[in-house]
């Protein structure tokens, strides 16, 4: 079967034509425009939540046991092995016993605050990347279902012919997609 244009312009009046009143319509494009870039917003600062620099910043800045107490105890670790580099382990036995009996405690103190500190950086990262990936997908929902009626761009009736009403499903006119 041949349609020629007149045929097809008037299979096409025939055609239900939906109304895409002021209801569909009823944000400016740049609303839309502003949410996707929140979204890409969003999505970038979880990206960064993964470098280095920021999870070191949050170890600073949120660590357990603060900052004081590591500072404390790094400067401590770092004085007493100042002290058994200082000593020699075969002249001074005594001595460098006693120092390492003091070293090897304060050091292991301050590799489980590390980690601990680390473990407390990787939960508040987790956490904000959870809370960024449900803001940004719940955006990424909302701003489909706000602009599912209103087309993005129509075109000609027949540029997509016979394949234009699959492109104009489940809710546009002919043309629209």
């Amino acid at each position: 079967m041949d349609l020629n244009d007149a045929d097809y312009h008037e299979w096409v009046s025939t055609q239900p034509q939906l109304d895409l009143g002021q209801e569909a319509l009823h944000a400016s494009p740049l609303d839309a425009f502003a949410v996707l870039l929140f979204i890409v917003v969003l999505q970038l600062s979880q990206r960064l939540a993964d470098s280095a620099r920021v999870r070191s910043w949050i170890i600073a800045s949120r660590g357990a046991g603060g900052g004081d107490e590591a500072a404390k105890l790094s400067k401590e670790v770092n004085t007493l092995k100042a002290q058994l580099d200082a000593t020699s382990a075969q002249d001074e036995f005594a001595k460098y016993c006693r120092i390492e009996r003091k070293f090897r405690p304060a050091r292991d103190r301050l590799v489980e605050l590390m980690k601990t500190r680390a473990a407390q950086a990787e939960k508040t990262v987790s956490a904000f990347k959870r809370v960024t990936g449900g803001i940004a997908t719940f955006l990424n929902i909302a701003v489909v279902w706000y602009y599912w009626r209103a087309p993005m761009f129509t075109l000609p009736h027949n540029l997509l012919f016979p394949l234009g009403f699959i492109f104009a499903l489940p809710n546009m006119a002919t043309g629209q997609v």
